[in-house]
């Protein structure tokens, strides 16, 4: 049942309410009567009620002061109240102060009816929210934890669509993911190290998550303040924080340390680790795992099994890393495209970024690049990348023209064969035709390429590449001219309308800017360009 509370100077419109209300809605029951806002004050005192049915025009105290102080008082109070037609300023005033709706007198039952019913539904789902809040707040430690992993696994994804619908969440469940300063602690298995002693390349998805149950038990044993989750490339990832920024350091270094140790002890294997700068903010998320995963990366030019921090990655080994993922990523456009040319040229540079040439490096940096091949794109089964990984162990030379046969051996499990290049090709257009088709569909919105991508379930960097295949053009391009190409349709249906209207209607923010591209594209200005049509 719903109470309401009626109030009115009139002894006769309160017991036409009191008759009426419940007959229009049995839900509805009358709490009380009042014949004025004082009344109606005091009667708060020691009652409560959904709803306040109150008139406007009232001695001692009017509706409108009563409104006022109601909603000073409790700000989710719903309040209709009553009006003549001649008191309409003052029902305007009334709505200004959060009132749900008013009712004019004489009072028709429709409307009084529908009144009910509106405020009815919106209690209805205000207590179905408050319900599912409190219910959120009850959820377990293991709830909680595993929809904080999943947060910031769509953070450093950046996955746009999943953090927007899960950031409601982690705060109405008042998950704190950082305390103070907090760092990114990336532990990842030394796949050389265990492919050298003879495992096979299809059972590391199963070390990799002996780490993380490891490293998850470990901390939740030491009651540490950390979040666990796997990344994309099922590395283990640790969100620390602390109120002390030495602390939250030397923290990390000693989860890498104990559960370092516990995979000696447990699986015979070793594990390397990357740690971020200091983050204050879990908005700063995604930098953080970059930063962390470029330290990670220390161990391809120095040791595996270590521990390394973004201060010991000098600015040249960063530009070692940006150009092996350059390399990276032209072999895999020369695997797809079968160009034997391109995909030697990419090998081979990669090689010469090799510190030492030895067999040890080989087999790191060759893992590397086919790990990164296997992010890029889901183009090749697991099992193909497995047999790649496990062409690299026969390698037992550091002479650069046998680590290149070797690579040339590894990469040539990953060949597409004609059927399936005609149907990367079919696929590649089917991507673009859906990239296309949203674009289209919502131009008029800010649609960056990253969002897109993630609309089709691709990454942006590949989707970037097929625009460009496939269209001759960049994404930014394409998406400029199909928003010019609209605004000139828009102009010539409606030549009425002010340039600021359209640019509203075509993703633009600035007349200006919008002009100015107009004119680059189309060698006229809007205005330039409306005069010729009213010409014509």
């Amino acid at each position: 049942m719903y109470r309401v509370l009626l109030v009115d100077d009139e002894s006769l419109t309160l017991d036409y309410l009191k008759m009426a209300i419940p007959k229009q809605d049995p839900d509805w029951e009358i709490a009380g009567a009042c014949l004025d806002g004082i009344q109606a004050l005091e009667w708060f005192e020691s009652h409560s009620a959904d709803l306040v049915l109150t008139d406007i025009k009232m001695p001692e105290m009017s509706g409108l002061e009563l409104c006022e102080r109601l909603h000073r008082r409790n700000p989710e109070q719903k309040i209709v109240i009553l009006s003549g037609h001649d008191e309409f300023k003052f029902a305007q005033q009334a709505i200004q102060c959060s009132v749900a709706d008013y009712l004019l007198k004489p009072i028709s039952l429709t409307e009084l009816k529908a009144v009910l019913q509106k405020i009815k539904s919106s209690l209805q789902t205000e207590r179905a929210e408050e319900l599912a809040y409190h219910s959120l707040l009850e959820m377990s430690e293991d709830g909680k934890k595993q929809i904080a992993a999943r947060f910031i696994r769509a953070m450093i994804e950046n996955s746009n669509v999943e953090v927007k619908s899960l950031y409601p969440l982690i705060h109405r469940m008042k998950i704190s993911l950082i305390e103070g300063a907090g760092v990114m602690l990336l532990l990842s298995l030394d796949e050389d190290v265990l492919l050298g002693n003879g495992i096979q390349a299809s059972d590391i998805p199963v070390f990799r998550y002996m780490l993380y149950r490891l490293t998850l038990e470990y901390t939740e044993q030491a009651a540490l303040g950390s979040w666990v989750t796997l990344d994309q490339e099922e590395n283990t990832l640790l969100l620390l924080s602390d109120d002390d920024t030495e602390a939250v350091e030397d923290q990390a270094l000693h989860i890498y340390q104990q559960v370092s140790q516990l995979m000696l002890e447990h699986a015979g294997l070793s594990i390397s680790a990357g740690v971020s700068g200091l983050l204050f903010d879990v908005m700063e998320a995604e930098a953080a795992y970059r930063q962390a995963y470029t330290a990670l990366c220390g161990r391809l030019f120095f040791t595996a099994g270590a521990y390394y921090t973004t201060k010991e990655i000098s600015s040249e080994i960063q530009n070692k890393i940006t150009r092996l993922n350059h390399y990276v990523s032209s072999l895999h456009s020369a695997l797809l495209d079968k160009n034997s040319l391109a995909r030697q040229l990419a090998l081979q540079s990669i090689i010469q970024l090799l510190p030492g040439k030895t067999e040890t490096e080989a087999l790191r940096f060759g893992l590397y690049w086919i790990k990164g091949l296997a992010k890029s794109a889901q183009a090749w089964p697991p099992d193909r990348l497995n047999r790649a990984a496990s062409a690299l162990c026969a390698c037992k030379s550091s002479d650069q023209d046998t680590i290149q046969a070797f690579y040339t051996s590894a990469a040539s499990f990953l060949l597409p064969s004609e059927e399936e290049k005609a149907d990367r090709n079919k696929s590649e257009n089917g991507i673009v035709s859906q990239a296309e088709h949203y674009i289209h569909t919502n131009y008029a919105q800010p649609i960056s390429l990253a969002l897109v991508a993630e609309k089709i379930d691709v990454s942006p960097n590949y989707l970037s590449s097929l625009f460009h295949k496939e269209l001759g053009e960049s994404y930014s391009k394409y998406v400029t001219r199909v928003r010019m190409e609209h605004a000139k349709r828009i102009m010539k249906e409606n030549p009425g309308l002010r340039i600021y209207e359209i640019v509203n209607q075509v993703g633009y923010v600035s007349v200006k800017h919008f002009s100015y591209v107009f004119k680059q594209l189309f060698g006229v200005t809007p205005g330039e360009y409306q005069q010729s049509l009213k010409a014509d």
